[in-house]
C-alpha cells in the first residue's frame, strides 16, 4: 500500500510539473500570436511564422470541415 501511494504522488508531481510547462508553451503562444493586434509594423515574414503559432495556440489544426467528413457527422449539427 505505501509503494501505491509512493508511486501515486511521483505520478500526480509529474504530471503537474509537465502540465504546468504545457500551459506556459500554451500561454506565450497566445501573447505571441495576438502581436499584430498591437498595431505596430512587422515585417511579412515575421507575420507568416505568426499565422502558424496562432493557428497552435487556438488549436485550430485541422479544418473543422475535414474533420467532420471523417467523423461523418456532417456541418448541420455544428454550424456556426
Amino acid at each position: 500500500m505505501k509503494t501505491f501511494v509512493a508511486g501515486n504522488m511521483l505520478v500526480q508531481l509529474l504530471f503537474m510539473f509537465s502540465m504546468s510547462l504545457l500551459w506556459s508553451m500554451v500561454n506565450s503562444l497566445m501573447i505571441i500570436a495576438y502581436f499584430p493586434l498591437l498595431n505596430i509594423r512587422i515585417p511579412s515574414n515575421v507575420l507568416q511564422i505568426d499565422n502558424v503559432f496562432y493557428q497552435i495556440a487556438t488549436f485550430d489544426l485541422l479544418p473543422m470541415d475535414w474533420v467532420l467528413e471523417m467523423l461523418k457527422l456532417g456541418t448541420t449539427r455544428f454550424e456556426r
